[in-house]
């Protein structure tokens, strides 16, 4: 195994950080999740907006009280329904794993490299098994 990876990461970047299943953030895109959940966030809050206007519409008689339980009733269905999109996403991470750069990329495979021949056979074992780690629990590259 020893440094051909890291010598091939810093020869090519981004070939071989796609090659070996390295994402690179290239700082403009949320992740699916992320943006889904912001959306459903913003639905909830227009859906709090939208019923009190139908309260307010209430209060200075513009809609009857059958109106407004009936129109309630809709928002209260709307927000159970965001509401357990949001559930089925989970929360966020409190710690959520970072997408690395490029250039971040390139400075770890140069320090590994530069530090590789003082490792045990255990520790370079565990560098690499984390460093490319599909797990998103476990941190990796």
């Amino acid at each position: 195994m020893d440094s051909h990876i890291f010598d091939s990461i810093l020869i090519h970047p981004k070939r071989k950080c796609q090659q070996y299943d390295v994402e690179i953030d290239d700082g403009n895109r949320p992740d699916d999740e992320d943006q889904l959940r912001e959306q459903l966030e913003r639905e909830l809050e227009e859906i709090k907006r939208r019923k009190r206007k139908w309260q307010m519409a209430f209060a200075n008689d513009v809609i009857t009280l059958d109106e407004l339980r009936e129109r309630m009733a809709e928002e209260r269905a709307r927000e159970e329904a965001v509401m357990q999109q949001l559930a089925q996403l989970g929360q966020p991470d409190d710690h959520p794993a970072r997408r690395l750069t490029a250039q971040e990329v390139i400075e770890f495979a140069r320090e590994l490299r530069a530090k590789w021949s003082y490792f045990e056979p255990e520790h370079k074992k565990a560098a690499i098994q984390t460093g490319t780690s599909k797990n998103p629990s476990t941190p990796g590259l």
